[in-house]
């Protein structure tokens, strides 16, 4: 199933924030899903109130109700409500240096979009 047809199904969803020094958990997620009762891809998971999983590894995450979604084209634009945000951990410094970002995974990986 399209993620797109997914998260209109759903009509929910959360977004897992992997932190620095995350970069093996992030590559466990380049390739197809694996689902069963406890793991995605082999990372323990909970589901939250809305129904969404929420790594238990994750430095943090956002979980949101989509109100509206927006066709253009071959994409969609989902317009939601963040209905719970969680930090896993104390950190320190500037909140926004703690995220893992593309850059983080070596210089060959890029977003082929």
């Amino acid at each position: 199933m399209l993620f797109r047809s997914y998260l209109q199904q759903a009509g929910a969803f959360a977004l897992n924030v992997l932190g620095k020094g995350q970069q093996d958990i992030a590559f466990l997620f380049f390739k197809e899903t694996e689902w069963d009762d406890q793991t995605i891809n082999g990372q323990p998971y909970r589901a939250s109130e809305i129904g969404a999983p929420l790594l238990l590894s994750a430095a943090a995450w956002l979980e949101g109700r989509i109100v509206d979604a927006v066709e253009h084209g071959d994409h969609t634009v989902f317009v939601a409500e963040v209905v719970d945000a969680h930090v896993n951990a104390a950190f320190d410094g500037r909140p926004d240096e703690q995220t893992l970002v593309l850059s983080d995974l070596g210089e060959n990986i890029y977003y082929g979009g």
